[in-house]
C-alpha cells in the first residue's frame, strides 16, 4: 500500500512540474486567469472525459 501512495506522490509532483513549466513557457500566470470561450470549454470537457475513460480503462486492466 505504501507503493501506491509513493507512486501517487511522484505522479502529482511530475504533473505539477510539467504544468508549471508549460505555463511558464507560454507566459500563463495563475494570478490572472483568462476566461475560456465556449469552444475552449467544450474542448476541455471532452479532454477530461477522454482522460477519465483512459484512467478507468487502465484501472480495470491493472485490477485483473
Amino acid at each position: 500500500m505504501g507503493n501506491n501512495r509513493e507512486f501517487d506522490n511522484i505522479s502529482k509532483k511530475s504533473i505539477d512540474m510539467l504544468i508549471n513549466s508549460t505555463f511558464k513557457r507560454h507566459g500563463i500566470s495563475l494570478d490572472k486567469p483568462q476566461r475560456l470561450n465556449l469552444k475552449e470549454k467544450q474542448e476541455l470537457k471532452k479532454l477530461v472525459r477522454d482522460l477519465q475513460k483512459g484512467v478507468n480503462s487502465l484501472t480495470r486492466t491493472t485490477k485483473k
